[in-house]
């Protein structure tokens, strides 16, 4: 199966600046879901999260959508790949994104973590069973 990244929308975006600075703040919340698009061969993955930031914080959702040559199964979108390597083609704009809105907003950037698609993945599918 070839994948190609087509493209990428913004749908929730908000920035609020802290009016007292917290040194001791600072969280990473991620989550993300792959869904079927309108049409047969595509699909997507949104990400949404919040970064909480000693002077800000930081609420995104934001999804990727791919195209393929086959058809998008159920099977495929719970699957391995959909959910592990789609999202990890992804993230790297994500994190371009978020630094450079905060850089180009007046704000420190932020530079956001690696992500272990594998180890979040693993995680849902555990959630899931239980």
């Amino acid at each position: 199966m070839n994948l190609q990244l087509a493209n990428w929308r913004v749908y929730e975006f908000q920035i609020t600046e802290k009016e007292e600075i917290d040194p001791n703040d600072g969280q990473f919340n991620l989550d993300y879901t792959t869904y079927a698009g309108d049409k047969e061969n595509e699909f997507f993955v949104k990400f949404e999260m919040n970064i909480v930031d000693p002077r800000y914080t930081f609420y995104l959702v934001i999804a990727y959508r791919f195209t393929t040559d086959e058809k998008v199964t159920d099977e495929f979108l719970k699957g391995e790949f959909a959910n592990q390597n789609a999202p990890a083609i992804a993230f790297p704009y994500v994190r371009a994104y978020i630094s450079n809105v905060t850089l180009q907003s007046g704000f420190h950037p932020v530079i956001l973590p690696s992500v272990n698609f594998v180890r979040l993945y693993k995680k849902k599918i555990a959630e899931e069973t239980n």
